[in-house]
C-alpha cells in the first residue's frame, strides 16, 4: 500500500515490463525506495535501475528475445501459436519430461464414441466394471483434447502413406541375427531375437487402424510385436489373414484371446520376457513416438540399458490425449491418423511403460498383474531407483529422475560402440529409406494434406 496517492512515474518504475529507460522515458531517475514503507518519496533507488544502463539493457533484451524466438522456432510457428486455446500450451516450449511420448488417438467425434461402444460396450452414463478409471464418455477432459497444435507425428506421415502400397517383395524379411549384449549390461540369455518389443491386446478394432499401428511401431524401432485378439475364433482368423505378411516376415506374433486384456498382458510378460531386452505395453489406439531429432526409440533405449542400480529398469512415458482436430466423421481412406489428428491436450494426462525385461528376474520384484500402464508394479518395481518418469541427462555423467520418483544414477555405463543395434527391422527400414528419398526429392513441399483438410471445422 502506498502512503499517498502513487504517481504514474511510481507505477512505471515498479513495472518489470519496462527495464530500459528508452521504454520508460518518463521515469528518468525516479527514486521510490521508501514508497513501500509508506512515503511517497525516498532516497533508495528502485531495484530495476541497473537495467536502465544502455549496455545492460540491450544485453537483457537480446537474451530474452533470443530465448523466446529460439523456443518458438524449434517447436511452433506463429500460426500455430494463434490457435492455442489455453496458456498451458506454452509448457511444451520449456519442459520435456523425457524423450518419449505416447500419443493417444481418440479419433473423430464419431470414432471416439464408437470405439468405447464397440470395445467396452460402454455408453454415456454407464461404464463396465472391467474398465479401469472413469468413463471417457463422461470425462469432461474430452472437450479439452484440441487445446494445442502438436506436430510430433508429421515426420512419419510420408512413411505411413507409402507403407500402405509398398510391394511386399521389396520389404525384406526377418532379422538375420540375434542381438547380443555383454554380461555387465544384462542377465542371461545374453543373446535374444530382438532389442525391443511391444505387446498389445485388442478387440473389434478397424483393420486400417490396426495396420497403421503395426507399421508405426515397426518404423520407430520395435523389432517385434506381440498381439492378442480378444474375440471369437472367427475374428481372430480374419485378423490373421489380413496381417499374415507381417507374421511371415517375423515382425508379428498373433494370438487369440486370453480371457481379456489383463490375461493377455500377463501371458506376454511371462512367455516372452527373454525374447527382447526391452518391452513396452500400450493399447491399440496409443502410438509411441521418440521426440525429435530422433526418429527411432533404439538410440534412446540404448543409453538406458544396463543392470539394476546403474540405470532405471522402467521408464514411464507421458501419454498425450489427441482430439478430433475438427473431424466429425472418420477421415476418408488414404488419410492416416498421423496425418489427420494434430491437436492435443496441453500436457500429458497419464503414463505408459517401457521396461527392461531383466526386471522380472529380480527377486524382490514380481510380474505386473496385467495393469495396462505398468510393467513392473509389485514390490520394489515402482519405487525410486527402479522406475523413472521424467528424467534428464547431465551430459553423460548422470541420469536425474525428477520431479517424480526422485533419484540420480551416477556414471551410467554405455554399451560399446562395437555393438550394432538396428534402428528398425528390415520390413520397416526398406519403406523408411524410400520415404526419405522421396522427401529429399520434394523438399519444401507439405507432407500429406493440411492438418485440417476435410475436417468440418476446428
Amino acid at each position: 500500500h502506498f502512503g499517498s496517492r502513487p504517481t504514474f512515474e511510481h507505477l512505471l518504475a515498479l513495472c518489470p515490463c519496462c527495464p530500459c529507460q528508452a521504454c520508460c522515458p518518463m521515469v528518468g531517475e525516479v527514486e521510490v525506495g521508501a514508497v513501500a514503507q509508506g512515503a511517497a518519496t525516498g532516497s533508495q533507488s528502485v531495484g530495476v535501475r541497473w537495467l536502465r544502463k544502455p549496455a545492460v539493457c540491450m544485453l537483457f533484451t537480446w537474451v530474452v528475445l533470443s530465448i523466446l524466438l529460439f523456443s518458438v522456432g524449434l517447436t511452433e510457428d506463429l500460426a500455430g501459436i494463434l490457435t492455442w486455446r489455453t496458456w498451458k500450451c506454452v509448457a511444451c516450449l520449456f519442459w520435456q519430461g523425457s524423450p518419449f511420448l505416447v500419443v493417444h488417438y481418440k479419433g473423430s467425434k464419431a470414432d471416439f464414441v464408437a470405439h468405447y461402444v464397440r470395445t467396452w460396450n460402454m455408453t454415456a452414463g454407464h461404464k463396465r466394471d472391467a474398465y479401469v478409471g472413469a468413463s471417457p464418455l463422461d470425462d469432461p477432459a474430452r472437450f479439452r483434447m484440441n487445446e494445442c497444435p502438436n506436430h510430433i507425428a508429421v515426420r512419419y506421415v510420408r512413411h505411413q502413406s507409402l507403407a500402405m502400397s509398398f510391394p511386399w517383395e521389396r520389404r525384406g524379411g526377418a532379422p538375420s541375427s540375434q542381438v547380443c549384449l555383454p554380461e555387465e549390461f544384462a542377465r542371461p540369455p545374453l543373446c535374444r531375437p530382438h532389442f525391443a518389443a511391444i505387446e498389445v491386446v485388442l478387440r473389434r478394432e478397424p483393420m486400417r487402424n490396426v495396420k497403421e499401428w503395426v507399421e508405426h511401431h515397426l518404423v520407430v524401432g520395435f523389432g517385434h510385436i506381440y498381439m492378442s485378439i480378444d474375440d471369437a475364433d472367427a475374428e481372430v482368423a480374419r485378423y490373421r489373414s489380413e496381417l499374415q505378411p507381417y507374421i511371415d516376415r517375423g515382425a508379428l506374433s498373433l494370438f487369440g484371446t486370453f480371457g481379456g486384456q489383463t490375461g493377455g498382458h500377463q501371458f506376454f510378460s511371462k512367455t516372452f520376457m527373454n525374447g527382447s531386452f526391452w518391452m513396452a505395453r500400450v493399447d491399440i489406439d496409443e502410438f509411441v513416438f521418440p521426440e525429435p531429432p530422433e526418429d527411432s526409440i533404439v538410440p534412446l533405449l540404448r543409453v538406458l540399458t544396463g543392470r539394476r542400480g546403474r540405470v532405471p529398469l522402467q521408464i514411464m512415458m507421458g501419454r498425450a490425449e489427441f482430439g478430433d482436430s475438427g473431424w466429425v466423421e472418420t477421415p476418408p481412406e488414404g488419410i492416416t491418423m498421423t496425418e489427420a489428428y494434430r491437436r492435443s491436450m496441453a500436457v500429458p494426462k497419464s503414463v505408459k511403460a517401457v521396461w527392461q525385461t531383466d526386471g522380472f528376474l529380480e527377486e524382490d520384484m514380481e510380474f505386473s498383474i496385467g495393469n495396462p500402464h505398468f510393467g513392473l508394479t509389485q514390490g520394489e518395481g515402482i519405487r525410486p531407483g527402479v522406475t523413472c518418469q521424467d528424467y534428464h541427462w547431465i551430459f553423460s555423467w548422470a541420469i536425474v529422475c525428477f520431479p517424480q520418483r526422485k533419484f540420480i544414477f551416477w556414471w551410467p555405463p554405455r554399451l560399446p560402440a562395437s555393438i550394432e543395434l538396428p534402428m528398425r527391422p528390415p520390413i520397416a527400414q526398406s519403406v523408411w529409406d524410400q520415404a526419405q528419398r522421396l522427401a529429399q526429392l520434394h523438399q519444401g513441399d507439405d507432407v500429406g494434406l493440411p492438418p485440417m483438410a476435410g475436417a468440418a471445422g476446428v
